[in-house]
């Protein structure tokens, strides 16, 4: 059995964001949705809430938007 780390899926469509999730599902990983603006600095700062909350720390993010992409490692 292989572990993993929790994954959100972010995008500003819901719609679309469950879709991705739920290929996510069938792969064999659970993922869970935010729909938010990514462009907006406090949709942004509630989506890190959320997560740290639900997931007890954000020890990296992986982030793909307007075609860019970036690995962020956190603190522990």
């Amino acid at each position: 059995m292989t572990a993993t780390a929790p994954l959100t899926v972010i995008d500003i469509d819901g719609v679309a964001a469950q879709a991705v999730a739920a290929d996510i599902d069938r792969g064999g990983v659970h993922a869970t949705t935010f729909a938010t603006a990514v462009t907006s600095s406090e949709s942004v700062g509630d989506l890190v809430e959320s997560a740290v909350e639900a997931y007890g720390d954000l020890p990296v993010v992986i982030t793909h938007a307007r075609g860019g992409g970036g690995l962020h490692a956190g603190q522990p």
